[in-house]
């Protein structure tokens, strides 16, 4: 996603980044029940709970591209500084406890 934001002349609508994931699909994995991007490239991860029981109720991660510190990119050429991971804002729903370390605040 980040060489496509700064390479790209246009962002891909949601959907279409390449690497989602589902069911549906015919790609989702044990512990990963589908991995869904926005149009500004919002990843979206669904974790199945029927592998990992401690997330029933509460198994959404999300990572969002950021241009620096706490704005989020969407425009194609923004510079990606890194990714906010794991912010309930985005639509984490997982845990502090249960967040891989580099997704706790």
């Amino acid at each position: 996603m980040t060489e496509v934001y700064q390479s790209g002349s246009a962002l891909p609508t949601g959907g279409n980044w390449g690497c989602e994931t589902s069911a549906a699909l015919g790609n989702n994995t044990a512990k990963v029940d589908s991995v869904a991007t926005s149009d500004t490239g919002a990843i979206t991860i669904t974790i199945n709970t029927t592998e990992i029981p401690q997330l029933a109720g509460a198994n959404v991660l999300t990572l969002v591209p950021l241009t620096d510190a706490t704005t989020a990119a969407g425009a194609a050429g923004d510079p990606i500084f890194g990714w906010r991971c794991g912010d309930t804002a985005d639509g984490t729903t997982v845990a502090n406890q249960y967040l891989p370390s580099s997704c706790r605040g």
